[in-house]
């Protein structure tokens, strides 16, 4: 697709970014009036030239009205041509003279109209407590709907400043620190935020409103402490929100030890309330509809993985979501206990597995920057970007350690701070720090598409010095087609039929299937394959055969299992094992006999199963468990105990 052609030099207008200049300062003067919905101004742009060039190419939305464009260094107005349909955001400007690599020119662009509303609505109005209020949220391309700008996330600029004038009964958040609120007389205020902190263009945001304000503080040190600024609704209950918003400086604590000094410490964070669900990281004042614990873990471990580093290209949008993803789970593991930590996990897997495809890196085929309601859907689909990338950092820190695994991030961060990365540079420095050959990992998880399947065969015998023997033969499929081998550790874990404890082995296989024979002490029962739901994964088979040909299976009974753990809350895993294949109905009942949930009416094969129930929603107490397989119907109790 072309975008037409220049007027001025016949130069072909592509469809990417021009790689001939960025954009080193962002400085935005603009005037909002809500009532009208329209905004003026002018962008102040510091232009670093690339390759030699008298052409740059901008985007801003057509509906947006260019007055003039004026290069600041000579005193004079440029010449500038716009693109037509389809792709009509291009603004080729003409710079007057033939420009080298290193030189930098000035320019400032005057503009107005009504900004769009693209993707995820990248300028929206619209009204709180019967007060306007207005929002921006520019990723991944809606920063052209009311800024022009270099429209690529895989540069930064030094510096920005924020210039917005507005009602005087609203107040207005951004990026950085407060420079100052000026009275223009009018009914308005000019709000001045200014950061000298390296920023991507998407990451400059504002939000006004009639909001209330209050400050926390993060001490990072004995004697230095952090602002974190919040501005909320009036519509909110205020004293709950300020309690909730209260465990950002927990967590700003939690962060600093597993990644580092927060990035911008000599600026603030914060919150500003919008209408819009979800949150939106933008840098150093994080746009929110709300204050639950995970959205506030999410949008401020994005400081670190997203605004401190930066994907270099949207298809590698899961160093950004994936890893903040995860810091919802590392908040859970650091102040609830392993238990909900699983369920965090079990929650995310079922996500996951519920498709058989799914991966995490974005093609490029998927991202048309003039499409950005596709685009979105793409980078942005949380079953691969978000779940599934975060579940694979789990998967990535059980196979190097945790010690590898955090000082590997915190290395990165080092790297890559206040630029951008790929994953080619992630999967490069946790082969290094680790000394761990990582390709087959990352090949499988992050650029492959599913996930694998296990089925486990074992065999035990009395061992002539006391003790059993047990074979074991592990199986992998996958999901979908392409992949031999997830290289994952799995964890198989087998408990004593005398019920005083169990013994876990770790495998981590080269190829499949993969053969092991162990030493137990006790009288082994029914092996687990991953019982703490470490690996993305849904089906674990496990079949009983003969010691010496695990080939031949072995009969037995259709059986529920009782449940681990129990009490539980608020998931737990039910295991079972059947006699011969068929169709497999599990519900869960209350004590009036009212079913409360069906967790699989599927058709399994002969062998050992497990099945996770999450019983979110439902209220403490005793439930039945009951199982329906060919003409078998079994039941056991469980307790939720929340």
């Amino acid at each position: 697709m072309t975008r037409g052609f220049n007027t001025m030099n016949a130069q072909s207008l592509f469809s990417k970014p021009d790689s001939r200049f960025d954009v080193s300062y962002y400085g935005l003067h603009l005037n909002v009036n809500p009532s009208l919905r329209h905004i003026n101004g002018y962008a102040d742009l510091l232009l670093d030239i690339r390759e030699s060039t008298q052409i740059v190419e901008l985007e801003l939305i057509s509906t947006l009205q260019i007055d003039s464009i004026y290069v600041v260094d000579e005193d004079r107005l440029a010449s500038w041509s716009r693109s037509t349909a389809p792709v009509d955001y291009i603004i080729s400007v003409d710079l007057g003279q033939q420009l080298l690599a290193g030189d930098q020119v000035r320019i400032q662009v005057y503009y107005q109209g009504e900004p769009g509303t693209s993707g995820f609505g990248s300028f929206v109005f619209a009204t709180n407590s019967g007060q306007p209020a207005f929002w921006t949220l520019s990723q991944p391309f809606g920063a052209r709907d009311w800024f022009p700008n270099k429209n690529t996330p895989n540069y930064k600029a030094d510096s920005s400043d924020v210039v917005v004038t507005i009602p005087s009964n609203l107040k207005l958040g951004s990026n950085g620190l407060l420079e100052s609120v000026e009275e223009v007389g009018s009914g308005l205020k000019k709000w001045h935020w200014k950061s000298r902190y390296p920023i991507s263009h998407y990451l400059i945001s504002i939000a006004a409103a009639d909001y209330e304000e209050f400050t926390d503080y993060f001490h990072y040190s004995p004697t230095d402490s952090m602002p974190v600024l919040n501005y909320v609704y009036r519509s909110v209950n205020f004293e709950s929100v300020r309690n909730q918003a209260a465990l950002t400086i927990d967590m700003l604590g939690l962060f600093t030890e597993l990644f580092g000094e927060y990035p911008f410490i000599e600026e603030k964070y914060g919150h500003a309330m919008f209408l819009r669900s979800g949150g939106m990281e933008h840098q150093t004042m994080s746009s929110m509809n709300n204050f639950g614990r995970g959205l506030i873990a999410h949008e401020l471990a994005h400081q670190w993985f997203g605004n401190a580093v930066t994907c270099r290209g949207w298809e590698d949008i899961w160093l950004n979501e994936s890893f903040a993803t995860y810091a919802e789970g590392l908040v859970i593991e650091a102040f609830d206990d392993a238990i909900d930590f699983r369920s965090w996990r079990f929650g995310h897997q079922s996500r996951v597995t519920e498709f058989p495809d799914g991966r995490v890196f974005v093609p490029s085929a998927s991202i048309n920057p003039s499409d950005p309601g596709a685009s979105v859907q793409r980078i942005f689909r949380y079953r691969t970007s978000y779940a599934k990338g975060a579940l694979v950092l789990h998967m990535l820190r059980r196979k190097v350690g945790d010690e590898v695994f955090f000082n590997t991030l915190k290395e990165y961060l080092q790297i890559f701070r206040f630029g951008t990365a790929d994953t080619e540079d992630l999967i490069e420095l946790f082969e290094t720090q680790s000394g761990k050959h990582l390709r087959p990992f990352f090949n499988a998880w992050i650029y492959g598409e599913g996930h694998p399947e296990y089925e486990l065969r074992y065999a035990a015998q009395p061992a002539g010095s006391g003790g059993f023997r047990m074979q074991f033969r592990l199986t992998q499929e996958s999901s979908m087609p392409g992949i031999t081998n997830f290289d994952v550790p799995i964890e198989i874990r087998v408990p004593y039929q005398n019920g005083q404890g169990d013994t876990t082995y770790v495998f981590e296989p080269d190829t499949f299937p993969y053969e092991a024979e162990v030493f137990i002490k006790e009288s082994p029962g029914f092996p687990v394959i991953d019982p703490d739901l470490h690996v993305l994964t849904v089906r674990k088979d496990v079949i009983p055969a003969t010691f010496g040909n695990l080939d031949q299976q072995l009969p037995f009974l259709t059986e529920l299992l009782a449940n681990y753990p129990n009490p539980f809350n608020p998931s737990t895993t039910i295991p079972f094992r059947l006699g011969q294949p068929g169709t497999v109905l599990i519900e869960i009942y209350n004590t009036n006999g009212q079913r409360v949930a069906t967790v699989i009416n599927t058709f399994r094969s002969a062998g050992f199963h497990t099945v996770n129930w999450d019983a979110g929603g439902l209220s403490s107490g005793v439930y039945f468990i009951r199982l329906q397989h060919e003409d078998s119907i079994q039941i056991r109790k469980t307790v939720l105990l929340r």
